[in-house]
């Protein structure tokens, strides 16, 4: 199974969005004809309905949203002079413990969902 389609699963579970995989149709416009569209293959898109995607990976709003759903903690913390800056993710869990997902700034959504994804697999 793909790591990102494993991730989202546990990640939507634990936020309790129902969501599923759509095999969406791709088109494109041609140049010389702009009215004019052809058939270019299909997507596989993962949310609530096939146009309304959910991806808190790529999608800075789903991945906030996600994020104060689940009550999770965003901490960014400075490093070396010139080296990215570290964002954390983490929950302490009800019977004591606690996960943290850490990636440079610039994953800080992958941080998020990586929490997430635990707090899922934590329900099963």
């Amino acid at each position: 199974m793909n790591a990102d389609r494993e991730l989202l699963e546990l990640a939507a579970k634990a936020a309790g969005v129902n969501a599923r995989w759509f095999n969406v149709k791709q088109w494109q416009r041609k140049k010389s004809h702009p009215n004019c569209r052809f058939y270019c293959g299909t997507k596989e898109v993962f949310g609530t309905h096939h146009s309304k995607p959910w991806n808190p990976l790529t999608d800075d709003g789903d991945a906030l949203r996600l994020a104060a759903k689940l009550k999770i903690d965003i901490e960014w913390q400075a490093t070396q002079v010139g080296a990215l800056p570290l964002v954390e993710a983490y929950r302490g869990d009800p019977g004591g413990g606690s996960f943290c997902a850490c990636e440079n700034e610039a994953d800080y959504r992958i941080a998020i969902v990586l929490a997430a994804a635990e707090i899922g697999r934590r329900q099963a």
